[in-house]
């Protein structure tokens, strides 16, 4: 007999979340990413940041930050600032039960708060199908940098106009 799992919750991210952000992120890339990518560019994307990068994110350079928690672990989260989608990494143990789309929703929620009208990204081509399913369309396709290793990715470059029936308005 397994054990249920616990529910998977969306909260604001926290800096104290830095460790089980850094963790899903590595573990998002690492495993939803090799179908889309080589080896060796998946290493260098996936080679662990300084905890400090997250938390810097949060507190000093103004990006929103939410999470999706299993219990006490982060299975997922997303980054927005100003205009920009920054990121939604998902654990590839939750990938496709929905979480990557309540993030999403939160982050739209968020900024349509704030008064932001529209997204813009840069999406990994294994998240094209997701991105497209709720609104996003590609405007351009880009080679996107890894750091300063020389190793560029092929990434898709991501609109969305952010209304009110798009992303439906509740607290978070």
């Amino acid at each position: 007999m397994s054990a249920k799992k616990p529910s998977v919750t969306i909260r604001r991210g926290t800096p104290a979340d830095a460790r089980g952000i850094r963790d899903a992120h590595i573990a998002s890339i690492r495993g939803l990413c090799v179908t889309h990518y080589s080896q060796a560019q998946v290493d260098v994307w996936s080679s662990p940041r300084p905890l400090e990068r997250y938390r810097k994110a949060m507190t000093e350079k103004g990006e929103s930050y939410f999470v999706a928690a299993q219990g006490r672990r982060v299975v997922g989260f997303a980054a927005w600032k100003d205009e920009e989608l920054c990121a939604i990494y998902i654990h590839p143990r939750v990938a496709g039960q929905g979480v990557g789309k309540r993030l999403l929703e939160q982050a739209e929620r968020d900024a349509m708060r704030k008064g932001v009208r529209r997204f813009r990204m840069h999406a990994s081509l294994n998240a094209l199908p997701f991105y497209r399913s709720q609104g996003y369309r590609v405007y351009r396709y880009a080679m996107h940098p890894l750091r300063r290793s020389g190793i560029t990715i092929r990434c898709a470059k991501m609109t969305k106009r952010l209304t009110k029936t798009g992303c439906r308005l509740s607290s978070a």
